[in-house]
């Protein structure tokens, strides 16, 4: 009898602080925002119907169509050298009336809904943002802060640079340098 007093009296000892851990955490926990929880990405397939430039398309969902701009990127326009090489990159990766899945993070000033595309065939899925800065046909452009896969796209840009692909090839405008003087 006096063993199981002694037992219960040290298993007690032994869980206080595990329990005062786990009720401190608990305390931090139930104090965070909910406003600062970051939401998991919604992805919606969408279906391709063209390719302006590098780094914007115009896509249909439900009967609506929209011009979506590629977020964490921004390519050549294509009156810039290399945005032709640019724009059919990109048309290389995403045919015509390709179904794409595409997460929404914000919208711009011109109206264009701001997203990450991605492409799944066969099983296998490209991130298309990225895979236009890893072949030098973008930069990375960190104007939108929003973009989940930001990392993946400097890194794919890391990529490019190393390789000296596409716009790192030679000493080209960068695009917002660009528009800057044409606005």
């Amino acid at each position: 009898m006096l063993r199981n007093i002694l037992l219960i009296i040290g298993f007690s000892v032994l869980a206080i602080p595990t329990f005062v851990q786990f009720k401190k955490d608990y305390r931090i926990s139930s104090n965070v925002n909910s406003d600062s929880i970051p939401e998991a990405p919604v992805f919606e397939q969408w279906q391709v119907l063209s390719i302006h430039d590098g780094d914007t398309l115009k896509a249909q969902k439900d009967g609506i169509v929209q011009r979506i701009r590629f977020c964490g990127i921004d390519a050549p326009e294509v009156s810039q050298p290399l945005g032709k090489d640019s724009r059919d990159y990109l048309r290389s990766l995403i045919s015509l009336n390709k179904f794409v899945q595409i997460s929404i993070v914000d919208s711009d000033r011109y109206g264009r809904k701001i997203g990450e595309i991605f492409l799944v065939s066969n099983g296998t899925e490209k991130f298309i943002n990225e895979e236009m800065t890893k072949a030098g046909m973008a930069y990375s452009y960190d104007k939108y802060k929003n973009c989940p896969n930001q990392i993946a796209i400097q890194n794919g840009e890391a990529i490019a640079k190393s390789q000296k692909l596409g716009v790192w090839s030679g000493e080209f405008q960068k695009p917002w340098d660009y528009r800057k003087l044409r606005d």
